[in-house]
């Protein structure tokens, strides 16, 4: 009975978990600010559970000159490919229900060139010690949806947007 009891409480723990992860959205990425050799941007993540610490990995396309992300520690690699950002004390514990508001800058020659994210992902570790959850606000075209992500046209030159697909 008590065999059990331990698999009914894992199963249930990882049911809850998953349902968690299913309802929260990873974050908001946005761009606030361009200029001619970097841009600024904000990261809005919702938390749906206390957390103990949290950590950002982020690669880059091509080299940057220089970046620096809020609230948080950056260990650049030696190439400045990619970073690894570790909420500081003050930063790192987040209640739940919150929305943790964290910025960032990166910056490249203006001569090119320019410089986008590759990868991002951020990783929540929960304060009660039931893991931790790593996901990615950087939406990724679907390879069987390959160039769908833009239309162009003869006079307006290419229009980005984005696409949604629901299972039917």
């Amino acid at each position: 009975f008590e065999e059990e009891s331990a698999m009914f409480l894992m199963v249930i723990s990882l049911l809850v978990t998953t349902a968690l992860s299913l309802d929260v959205p990873c974050a908001e990425y946005l761009i606030v600010e361009r200029w001619n050799n970097g841009w600024k941007g904000n990261l809005n993540i919702p938390i749906p559970k206390d957390t103990i610490r949290w950590k950002i990995d982020a690669s880059f396309d091509n080299k940057i000159l220089a970046g620096d992300f809020w609230a948080g520690q950056k260990f650049w690699s030696r190439d400045k490919l990619s970073v690894r950002v570790l909420g500081n004390d003050w930063s790192a514990k987040q209640k739940a229900g919150a929305v943790f508001r964290t910025g960032f800058t990166v910056n490249y020659n203006e001569h090119g060139p320019e410089v986008n994210f590759k990868t991002l992902e951020i990783t929540l570790c929960w304060a009660d010690g039931s893991g931790c959850e790593t996901c990615s606000p950087l939406e990724e075209e679907p390879e069987e949806c390959a160039g769908g992500f833009k239309a162009g046209g003869e006079e307006e030159g290419i229009r980005e947007g984005q696409v949604q697909i629901m299972s039917t």
